[in-house]
């Protein structure tokens, strides 16, 4: 609530000469007291809302004063309401609290509040990279306390920021307005933006060649949100069928990627070989990476078609 005093000094003062008005409206004081030639009355305004305050009054000898209007008085007691969205609902991974995009995020950040002011916002973004390091972005807590930056609809003031940027994001704000009063605590968004393929290599082996010599593929993988479960390794030979590779690779991984290096073939693995490489990031970006070679190291290999696998079995 508050009060507003009023006072006024005349000789010959008459309650009912003072004309009193909240936003227009005809008011009368609780009391008016005297202290000789000097009246003191007080109103109290209650309820949120906007006030002006009108005072005339003209003795009975029709000496007026000069009309009084208040500034705009502001009663707030209305906490601001933030409400954050995301343009992007489409998840890819979940990990704790953080959300995997493989497309650019969009947030709508809208701030429910009578008396508004971007000043007031304050908006922590950070990015980095998986190693921790800072990753170049725009100066969002900037962009949010420009008042230029948020469209008006009665009191709900709205914003939008885009997040173009591969970075693992978090987002938080805080806001108070004229009155002090403060939004409620904001739970933290965490959020990764990744628009990478895995990068995936086969090196030791030529694609569509003849070994009869040392046979040892090297696939190298590296992605920024690399997981090991999003790796498929296939070796399949034509006449053979699938090869379990446990035996015949040695395998190591990091945080940002695998290698998987095999030893040379075996004796007795003749055959016409596809290796194959299917990677999944966290963000479900998908990289198939695939070679073709022969093995004929006891002669010449050949793969059997199905026609003439028919005429064979006859």
């Amino acid at each position: 609530d508050v009060t507003v005093t009023f006072r006024i000094e005349e000789a010959n003062f008459y309650a009912e000469d003072v004309i009193i008005a909240v936003n227009g409206e005809k008011r009368v004081p609780d009391r008016w007291i005297q202290n000789g030639d000097v009246w003191t009355g007080t109103m109290t305004l209650s309820g949120d809302g906007d006030y002006y305050v009108t005072m005339d009054d003209t003795d009975r000898s029709d000496n007026k004063m000069h009309s009084y209007r208040s500034e705009k008085i502001v009663i707030d007691t209305t906490a601001p309401v933030i409400h954050a969205t995301y343009g992007n609902q489409d998840v890819k991974r979940t990990e704790g609290s953080r959300l995997y995009f493989d497309r650019t995020q969009t947030a709508t950040i809208q701030i429910t509040e009578h008396t508004f002011r971007a000043d007031d916002v304050a908006a922590e973004v950070t990015a980095v990279d998986v190693t921790g390091r800072n990753v170049a972005v725009a100066d969002y807590a900037a962009y949010l306390s420009n008042r230029s930056n948020w469209k008006k609809d009665g009191d709900v003031y709205t914003a939008t920021i885009t997040y173009p940027v591969d970075a693992n994001y978090t987002f938080d704000i805080s806001y108070h307005d004229l009155a002090l009063n403060e939004a409620a605590d904001y739970a933290q968004d965490k959020f990764t933006v990744d628009l990478k393929n895995p990068e995936v290599k086969i090196t030791g082996v030529k694609d569509k060649s003849a070994n009869n010599g040392t046979v040892a593929p090297h696939i190298s993988i590296s992605d920024t949100n690399f997981i090991t479960s999003g790796v498929k390794v296939t070796l399949k030979g034509a006449n053979r069928g699938d090869v379990k590779i446990d035996s015949l690779a040695n395998i190591t991984s990091s945080a940002t990627g695998m290698n998987v290096i095999f030893k040379d073939f075996p004796e007795g693995m003749d055959d016409i070989y596809t290796l194959t490489a299917k990677v999944t990031d966290k963000a479900g970006n998908e990289t198939t990476s695939s070679i073709t070679f022969s093995v004929n190291r006891d002669g010449s290999t050949y793969e059997i078609g199905s026609s003439t696998k028919a005429l064979i079995d006859k």
